[in-house]
């Protein structure tokens, strides 16, 4: 019996930490983005007459102005150069998309995994 609880607690861990999260921000050409200016008005501008196909397309979050590589750079495309609400698996400097859909200008806070404390999702370190 002991050994199927400490199962059940390792599953629910893992499957706790593999949910995902959601964040505010910028999809942007790499090269925008780590120019630094951070205004979402400069990568709408930025990403004018470019070809997504022959850029690399990244996020910036808006929260705390991390850049994020996108795995699956083909669920983005269609929004270069847009503030979006991004819904995806962080691991590292890396993101990979669930679902990329444009901002509608309310106020939206990236949802706490279940391994973080309560609160800890809207802190900046």
């Amino acid at each position: 019996m002991r050994k199927w609880t400490q199962l059940a607690l390792a599953v629910a861990l893992t499957a706790g930490a593999a949910l995902a999260e959601q964040w505010t921000g910028y999809i942007a050409e790499q090269k925008c983005a780590e120019a630094g200016t951070y205004n979402g008005d400069q990568y709408t501008k930025c990403m004018q007459g470019k070809d997504v196909e022959n850029v690399t397309l990244v996020f910036v979050n808006e929260a705390d102005k991390k850049i994020y590589v996108i795995s699956n750079a083909d669920k983005i495309k269609s929004f270069g150069g847009k503030k979006v609400t991004l819904v995806g698996k962080a691991n590292g400097t890396t993101i990979e998309a669930e679902n990329c859909s444009e901002d509608s200008g309310r106020t939206q806070q990236r949802r706490p995994t279940s391994a973080e404390p309560k609160g800890s999702a809207n802190r900046h370190n």
